[in-house]
């Protein structure tokens, strides 16, 4: 039987457990967290998924241009 993932997504040393419908959609992600992470909406985003069959979502937010 399969079991459907659990999503969590890893940014900024933490780990937060999200709906799936948030954790398979980047444009969802971008959405949720623009609001409590600053340049997200511009983060690089890789899923992985674990041995257990858990998805973690990894935001990587890139540098930006100084000025």
């Amino acid at each position: 039987m399969n079991k459907t993932p659990n999503y969590f997504i890893k940014i900024e040393g933490q780990r937060i457990p999200v709906p799936s419908d948030i954790g398979s959609n980047d444009e969802q992600i971008r959405n949720t967290f623009s609001l409590h992470f600053e340049g997200i909406r511009d983060a690089k985003i890789e899923r992985k998924t674990q041995s257990n069959g858990d998805v973690v979502v990894e935001v990587c937010k890139l540098a930006g241009p100084k000025g």
